[in-house]
């Protein structure tokens, strides 16, 4: 009876060792893609992944990324590529979502960012959208409080509800970007204290009516501006810029610069063949 009765304690210590050692959040790992090229690791607060090629799609609120456990330790998100030949392609499905990080650094090689790919990432403040990035994924950045974006010219597609409820005031659209509708919804939630943020979408001609609709929830409260190109300068708002985010920064513009006739003509709209304008 006694060697029963010791047999079953030693048995149920060994259970609880267990147990105790699996409730202990992993801290680094080599399953966050799916075919042996993706290793992640948390130091300080820092998640650091490591890899090439597509990243693992983890879903929406399924709980499959492998960092599940530390989501509200994470303070900051690096993607980093193994080598100048091998980079990654994507950030999968869900990947940071519900994170506390606060910025994520991102490669160049990065095409798309999936869906949910840093949804609810509430104290998200600060990432870099590669030259190169193709694709923003639905709800990509939905709920995190980004107040300053620059979206690369080479972005091809941007997904409903994209930027839904961020703290977004002024935005650029590439032109040639499609763009769907409710990209940038809002209907006067407050996500950090502020209702509606944005305030203008800077849009090429051809892009006019996908603004609108993208930000038709925010109603009266959005201008939607257009800006030309001309030659491979952008016009608005009575100055040139040597790119379309130059916009936002009102200091960063063409100071300087003898048009052409017909240029000049199409910025004053006349007809004027004898005068050019000069800056």
């Amino acid at each position: 009876m006694k060697k029963l009765i010791l047999i079953c304690c030693i048995a149920f210590l060994l259970s609880f060792g267990v147990n105790a050692q699996e409730a202990t959040p992993r801290t680094s790992g080599d399953d966050c893609g799916d075919d042996n090229n993706c290793s992640w690791k948390i130091e300080n607060g820092v998640l650091t992944i490591t890899g090439y090629g597509a990243m693992k799609n983890f879903g929406h609120d399924e709980g499959n990324q492998p960092w599940l456990e530390n989501r509200s330790s994470i303070t900051k998100v690096v993607v980093e590529n193994l080598s100048e030949e091998q980079g990654f392609t994507s950030i999968g499905t869900g990947a940071f979502e519900r994170t506390a990080t606060q910025e994520i650094i991102l490669p160049d090689s990065i095409t798309s960012i999936g869906d949910f790919a840093c949804y609810d990432c509430t104290a998200l403040e600060k990432i870099n959208l590669p030259d190169g990035l193709e694709v923003i994924g639905f709800w990509a950045f939905g709920q995190a409080p980004l107040s300053q974006i620059d979206i690369p010219d080479t972005v091809q597609h941007i997904y409903p509800w994209a930027f839904q409820y961020t703290d977004l005031t002024d935005v650029v659209i590439p032109e040639n970007t499609i763009l769907d509708e409710n990209a940038f919804f809002n209907d006067n939630y407050a996500v950090n204290s502020a209702s509606t943020p944005l305030t203008n979408i800077y849009c090429a001609a051809s892009n006019i009516e996908q603004c609108r609709a993208a930000v038709a929830y925010r109603g009266d409260n959005v201008e939607v501006k257009e800006y030309q190109k001309y030659g491979s300068e952008y016009y608005c708002d009575g100055r040139f810029y040597k790119n379309p985010n130059d916009i936002l920064v009102p200091d960063n513009h063409i100071q300087k610069r003898i048009y052409t006739i017909d240029e000049a003509n199409k910025v004053a709209g006349k007809t004027n063949r004898i005068s050019i304008k000069y800056r």
